[in-house]
């Protein structure tokens, strides 16, 4: 793998091969908390934009994040 890896084309690529199953369109995002410990939350994927370079993404607002 290059240095000048494209991961917007990698992306559109493996929407558009997944875009008929309607599971493929959740996705799990992880961070770390002030006091260190993981987080992970589920997303769902809505669209790609890519003249900003942008994933647009959702999540459930009945649950505390």
């Amino acid at each position: 793998m290059t240095a000048e890896y494209n991961w917007l084309v990698a992306l559109r690529k493996a929407i558009a091969k997944n875009r008929r199953d309607a599971h493929n369109r959740y996705l799990q995002l992880a961070t770390v908390r002030q006091d260190g410990t993981p987080a992970v939350r589920t997303l769902v994927f809505r669209s790609l934009q890519e003249d900003l370079a942008a994933v647009v993404m959702i999540t459930d607002s009945r649950r505390e994040k």
